[in-house]
């Protein structure tokens, strides 16, 4: 299978965009074919990451949005 069809294989199974068909298909691959296995262990835990670092970096311009509106407000000194 090619890498980055297999990616985006991962990616629908991981986001449940799958048919019942070809999450049976895939899961069956996935058991057959350790190397594949890894990869979209791999890719997973990836895109995990990447979602965390998200998550983090609005969490971080929340607060910095907060600050400023309570410094500008006089509310706390900046």
């Amino acid at each position: 299978m090619e890498d980055s069809l297999l990616l985006d294989a991962i990616e629908r199974y991981r986001n449940g965009e799958m048919s019942p068909q070809e999450k049976i298909f895939f899961e069956e691959l996935r058991k057959n074919n350790p190397d594949i296995d890894q990869l979209a262990a791999e890719h997973n835990f990836f895109l995990g990451e990447l979602e965390k670092m998200s998550e983090i970096k609005t969490y971080r311009h929340n607060l910095n949005e907060v600050q400023n509106k309570l410094t500008n407000e006089g509310i706390i000194s900046g």
